[in-house]
């Protein structure tokens, strides 16, 4: 059953930190076109698309995290150090999407539909949400790391 979890967390990790890469690349690739109606379009599909996905792999790689502390056979801890760390990162980048992700995204909507796909206000915000995207790939990057490398172990 152990190894079943810990595929489970390997897997929704791999899901999390690979789609927000890809997220990145998607991003790049449209902001090199240079045509606002094009990044936005963008930016909205993989918006909706994130917002649920990364939940759902979050939630299950923090899940199933718990579950392979908790498991008696393995000797890892809540204090060890790459644990702790990366429940730190995991719980920084999910509330990310709670507070931030989520109420921007909706906010960026509502401005989109009063303002237009390309308002300056929108494109401003989309902005806003593309930077904090940043430091949640910057976050994940830094918690597959320490995962791998396993500080304190």
């Amino acid at each position: 059953m152990s190894d079943l979890i810990q595929l489970l967390h390997v897997m929704t990790a791999a899901i999390w930190f690979g789609g927000q890469v890809y997220v990145e690349g998607i991003m790049a690739t449209a902001a090199r076109t240079k045509d606002p109606v094009v990044i936005m379009t963008v930016g909205g599909k993989v918006g909706q698309t994130s917002l649920r996905l990364f939940t759902i792999a979050g939630v299950l790689a923090f899940l199933s995290g718990i579950a392979m502390v908790l498991d008696s056979s393995r000797a890892w801890e809540f204090e060890t150090l790459f644990v702790v760390l990366g429940f730190v990162l995991a719980i920084l980048v999910m509330t990310l999407g709670v507070f931030f992700f989520k109420p921007k995204g909706l906010e960026l909507r509502e401005i989109i539909q009063e303002q237009g796909l390309t308002s300056d206000l929108a494109l401003a915000k989309a902005k806003q949400i593309g930077t904090i995207s940043h430091a949640a790939t910057l976050l994940l990057t830094i918690a597959l790391i320490v995962m791998v490398l396993k500080p304190g172990v």
